[in-house]
């Protein structure tokens, strides 16, 4: 884990060998302007989830939420299927 990207907000990025391949798969697929949505994501519903006290997996929120728009990656699109299907 990159070390400009493990607590933000005080919230602190998992760092599983799940999260640490999820995040690989997404920088390497992801324009960096999609991965930092990525990642915005996570730490905002990480923090409405603590907010609103709501039972919830941190791990699988972050691999969710960094991995949400890999389909619309080059590297993952269809040329002949819409983003609905191949998303």
């Amino acid at each position: 884990m990159s070390p400009s990207i493990a607590t933000i907000a005080g919230v602190t990025v998992p760092d599983s060998a799940l999260a640490r391949r999820a995040t690989q798969i997404a920088r390497a697929a992801e324009p960096v302007e999609i991965f930092n949505h990525s990642l915005r994501t996570y730490l905002f519903a990480e923090l409405i989830a603590r907010a609103k006290r709501l039972p919830h997996d941190p791990e699988l929120v972050y691999i969710a939420s960094i991995l949400h728009d890999t389909g619309m990656s080059p590297a993952h699109m269809s040329a002949t299927n819409p983003f609905e299907v191949d998303g």
